[in-house]
């Protein structure tokens, strides 16, 4: 079973990665046209936030997923080098967010930020996702 491939079980019917980012996405969004009732520059930090989150999460979602169809040797790799693409790929949108966006409050954006990442453990409960298989 050495050059085996995993069984792609991710997406839709199986393991439900995207349902998770989805979740996450949603949630920012709801969150932002929320606080649109407060003031634009609270709503785009609470959206900014949130996405500085997501998008990432959705890259790392998408190597996952990519991954599951390679041999069992390529897989780890495949998925360290995912993880260092959501690394970078966060950083660099947290430089572009600041040095592009003013203004912005600070607080709502990380608030929005962990908000959004809680989602990531929330979303099997809510979402009753039981487990890998």
């Amino acid at each position: 079973m050495n050059g085996s491939r995993l069984k792609p079980t991710a997406g839709s019917d199986g393991i439900p990665v995207f349902r998770i980012v989805w979740f996450q996405l949603i949630g920012t969004l709801v969150a932002a046209l929320a606080f649109l009732l407060l003031d634009l520059i609270s709503a785009y930090s609470v959206l900014l936030g949130g996405l500085v989150c997501v998008i990432p999460n959705a890259f790392m979602a998408q190597r996952f997923v990519s991954a599951l169809s390679l041999e069992r040797g390529k897989v780890f790799r495949r998925l360290i080098a995912g993880e260092a693409g959501k690394l970078l790929l966060t950083a660099g949108l947290f430089v572009l967010v600041f040095t592009l966006v003013e203004p912005l409050h600070m607080l709502l954006f990380f608030i929005a930020l962990v908000v959004a990442q809680f989602f990531t453990w929330l979303a099997p409960v809510l979402l009753r996702i039981n487990r890998v298989q």
